[in-house]
């Protein structure tokens, strides 16, 4: 199922303060997806306005993330961060991500999320 920009800002205000992600010159870059069992994949980018990340280059994330049974916000990048170059990357990882989540459906959980990358 899709998620809106708008419904994974709410779902998630901590990820998504303002302040955060003007700090990392941090993006939401398209609507996200329910992988089901409440975790969300989407994609955000970032560009270190210093240049000294990347050389200033905006970069590309696939992020996972939950609410965990407290409520808090878990999340973590599929690959490492600011791994994509472009959206297209990003775009084409995120589908392979999906497509994992699917095969291994019953085999991955939160606990072992990871085993996507």
């Amino acid at each position: 199922m899709v998620m809106t920009k708008t419904g994974l800002m709410k779902k998630y205000p901590r990820f998504f303060d303002v302040a955060t992600m003007k700090f990392f010159g941090s993006r939401l870059e398209a609507c996200g997806f329910d992988l089901g069992d409440g975790v969300d994949l989407f994609i955000t980018s970032e560009e270190d306005p210093h240049g000294v990340a990347w050389d200033g280059e905006r970069r590309f994330t696939v992020r996972v993330a939950w609410l965990a049974d407290d409520a808090r916000e878990v999340h973590f990048d599929v690959g490492s961060f600011g791994k994509h170059g472009t959206m297209r990357e990003a775009f084409d990882a995120a589908k392979q991500t999906m497509a994992n989540w699917e095969r291994q459906k019953g085999l991955l959980s939160r606990e072992n999320i990871k085993d996507l990358t």
